[in-house]
């Protein structure tokens, strides 16, 4: 029995499309990213980038 990987072209990861596990991801980082605004009291992506740099969470 061969081990899929997910790492060949229509390929599955147990049986998931790779479509299905790009959606399921992208939903979470989008819901982690709005709570993570939420607590910020951020209005968008951008105040939390500079939140981010300010307070040395991210560097350029």
């Amino acid at each position: 029995m061969r081990d899929h990987t997910g790492t060949e072209p229509g390929s599955t990861i147990r049986g998931v499309a790779p479509f299905v596990v790009a959606y399921t991801i992208g939903s979470l980082l989008s819901l982690h990213v709005g709570r993570a605004m939420a607590k910020l009291g951020a209005r968008d992506r951008l105040q939390t980038v500079v939140w981010a740099y300010q307070n040395g969470v991210a560097r350029p």
